[in-house]
């Protein structure tokens, strides 16, 4: 039997030596390969002269492998950097990035150095990718950032002119007018509410007013100093929280007449210290309560369709004693719909104990007891809360006939 044949040996040192970076790109597999390659890609020798260009290469940087091989690679591209300054300092851990325009175009250059196991240079490899979409849709992000900064900028503009005008035609923190103590507060959310307030004294009481555009931001916002102009006119007509609803609601549709949607809920107290009395309407908007000795009471008031819904809704009015004792509080929405605290086994949730635990028993004031609870919380919505009371002990005199003003600015 024949013995197989030795094992072919290894090619010779010296052949291999021989065998440069240039003799890969004479096998038709390696050019193959290399032009299926997505990205440009030109390879040069340790001279930085051109041995291979891929036609996507070609492409990209339009130039033709037959006129620049042996070309200094410097030629593909005509960036404002050499080759030799780009290579030095780099490796295959650590390529050279840019990103550069060739006329019209965007591209992402990388390039390294090509080194041998034993760490000779032996030449370069240059990838081209084209990223002109992609720049194109960068600098229309940037430009429609700047526009949206811009817009944004406009806009806290607008909200904080419109925080500042709510905030101004709010009514003073204190109050004392013919025999009645009154306290304000109020925290504008961070978009802002739509919640106004007025505290008016005239010769025979005066009027507390309380209520809530619909809505938040500037939608809301900017319909706050109508209704103050509107309540303003119509105070001077009337002496019945009734009517002064029913007047409010009718130059509110006439505004409105149909063109969009608009509502407000409001709470008005009519005041006359002299025989301890107060009048009470609403239109949808609930929220007052008496604390007494005795507790928290919630004052139901009959209350109607909100402000600007219905052409001729029907408002109706309560009366209510007031005891020197008592103190009276109208509270917004964003106040009475934080039922997110633990409202424990009280009928009022976290409003009755509170006030019962640190107004009742330990004698703090109503206002700064709820107010001061509230800034633990992120205002969800404008907090607006009114509170008042007898100021002191009044005779009780009988109850002078009010003639009501003439009613020509009833719309």
């Amino acid at each position: 039997m024949a013995n197989p044949p030795p094992p072919a040996s290894p090619l010779p040192a010296e052949v291999c030596r021989t065998l440069g970076l240039s003799d890969l790109f004479a096998i038709p597999w390696t050019n193959h390969l290399l032009g299926s390659i997505g990205e440009g890609l030109v390879v040069a020798d340790h001279e930085n002269r051109v041995l291979y260009m891929n036609p996507q290469a070609e492409k990209m940087l339009g130039s033709a492998m037959v006129r620049l091989k042996g070309e200094n690679i410097l030629k593909c591209h005509k960036a404002p950097w050499k080759v030799e300054e780009v290579l030095k300092g780099y490796s295959h851990d650590r390529p050279f990035r840019e990103e550069v325009r060739v006329g019209h175009r965007w591209f992402s250059i990388t390039a390294s150095p090509l080194f041998t196991p034993t760490g000779e240079m032996v030449g370069s490899v240059m990838v081209v990718s084209d990223i002109t979409a992609r720049r194109e849709l960068d600098e229309t992000i940037q430009r429609q950032n700047q526009e949206l900064m811009a817009r944004q900028s406009r806009l806290d503009l607008q909200m904080e002119l419109a925080r500042t005008i709510q905030k101004a035609l709010m009514p003073a923190d204190h109050l004392r007018f013919n025999g009645i103590a009154t306290r304000f507060w109020n925290r504008q959310s961070q978009v802002v509410g739509g919640d106004f307030a007025l505290i008016s004294p005239d010769p025979q009481g005066g009027w507390l007013v309380l209520g809530d555009v619909m809505g938040k931001g500037l939608s809301a916002g900017q319909f706050v100093p109508l209704m103050y102009g509107f309540i303003y006119d119509e105070l001077r007509t009337t002496l019945s929280p009734r009517v002064l609803l029913s007047r409010l609601n009718q130059r509110l549709t006439m505004f409105i007449q149909e063109r969009f949607t608009l509502f407000v809920t409001a709470l008005v107290v009519r005041l006359e210290s002299a025989r301890r009395r107060a009048w009470v309407a609403s239109a949808g908007h609930e929220g007052l309560f008496r604390l007494s000795p005795a507790g928290l009471e919630a004052v139901s008031t009959e209350s109607s369709f909100p402000l600007g819904l219905q052409p001729d809704p029907t408002y109706h009015e309560k009366e209510l004693a007031l005891a020197p004792h008592d103190t009276w509080l109208l509270a917004s929405d964003g106040i009475t719909e934080l039922d997110k605290r633990d409202p424990g086994a009280h009928p009022f949730g976290w409003l009755g104990r509170l006030l019962e635990e640190e107004a009742i028993k330990q004698g703090g004031t109503p206002l700064d007891v709820i107010a001061t609870y509230l800034q633990r919380y992120p205002a969800p919505d404008d907090q607006t809360l009114i509170t008042f009371r007898l100021d002191a002990p009044l005779e009780a005199p009988s109850r002078a006939t009010a003639t009501p003003p003439p009613t020509s600015k009833q719309v």
